[in-house]
């Protein structure tokens, strides 16, 4: 009788996620029960620009994206963008792993884990923004991404592993925004010489920086006031996109934008607008800060890459 029933059991788990289905040409793993949410499935050989919707249907059924998942992209040499909703939270294990074709990716502010290898050998990207949301990197993550020059880590994140960023042979720039060091260890950068690289932290930060493993070892190390700057109002919600960008920056919020400033991270004001796309095709390449200012004087603050 135990048997039957851990058969059963077994039989039920295997079948949470028993639905496979393609949409717009990519492949799903839907589940059978509601809430009905679906992964992105294995696309093998999948070529140019994967758009993936925060939801899809199949057969009348409405299932929302809340995953890419395991080796959803694994070894797609040919693809070149990927556009991931703010219904995703996780990026699997080597759901991108040697993708040297992927030039770009905007992780959104809803993801909460990026994968172990999950951007192994992806040598195409140039730039990287963690978003506030993620809390951990897995092991290898971003190893051997050898055309990333610029990484901005999230105040969220709490753990890295092992590797996540070795071999990053052109990494110059490292912005992150804890106040407190992520406890990491000496593998987490591996063959990388830290002394070329320039590390950016909040203000006031700086000294335990300098006494922290692995960290005291970037040089220089230098602050930024607007890295520890915040939304200060709840009811303003708004994001940019794309991030990294290289041309237009476009602003998404839920009120009327004033004018808008961007800072490098020196807190010097580079530009300034009065509308929700911004040209910046004449920055120079690095991480910038932007202030959001409403017609009812509310701020928030959000960072991003210039390509």
């Amino acid at each position: 009788m135990k048997k039957l029933l851990l058969i059963f059991s077994l039989l039920i788990v295997s079948n949470i996620y028993a639905i496979t289905f393609t949409s717009g040409g990519i492949n799903y793993i839907g589940t059978d029960t509601a809430p009905y949410t679906a992964s992105v499935g294995q696309n093998y050989s999948y070529i140019g620009v994967a758009v993936i919707p925060p939801s899809v249907v199949h057969e009348g059924v409405s299932y929302s994206v809340t995953s890419i998942g395991d080796n959803a992209f694994y070894n797609c040499t040919g693809l070149t963008s990927i556009s991931i909703p703010n219904s995703v939270t996780s990026i699997a294990d080597y759901c991108f792993y040697n993708c040297p074709g992927l030039t770009s990716v905007s992780i959104p502010n809803s993801v909460t884990s990026i994968g172990s290898q999950a951007f192994y050998f992806c040598s195409g990207l140039s730039s990287l923004n963690i978003p506030n949301s993620v809390t951990s990197i897995g092991s290898s993550a971003f190893y051997y991404c050898t055309g990333l020059t610029a990484i901005s880590i999230g105040e969220s994140v709490t753990s890295i592993g092992n590797y996540a960023f070795g071999n990053c042979s052109s990494l110059a720039a490292i912005t992150v925004s804890n106040s407190v060091p992520i406890s990491i260890g000496f593998t987490v950068f591996s063959n990388l010489t830290y002394s070329n690289i320039s590390l950016t932290v909040p203000t006031g930060t700086s000294t335990v920086y300098n006494t922290a493993l692995v960290w005291q070892n970037f040089n220089p190390i230098t602050e930024s006031n607007l890295l520890s700057v915040n939304t200060l109002g709840e009811s303003f919600l708004a994001s940019i996109y794309p991030n990294p960008v290289q041309d237009i920056l476009t602003i998404q919020s839920n009120k009327e934008v004033q004018f808008v400033e961007l800072f490098n991270l020196q807190g010097q004001k580079v530009k300034t607008f009065n509308q929700k796309q911004l040209a910046i095709s004449d920055l120079a390449s690095g991480v910038y800060i932007i202030k959001i200012t409403t017609l009812d004087n509310i701020e928030i603050i959000k960072r991003f890459i210039k390509k």
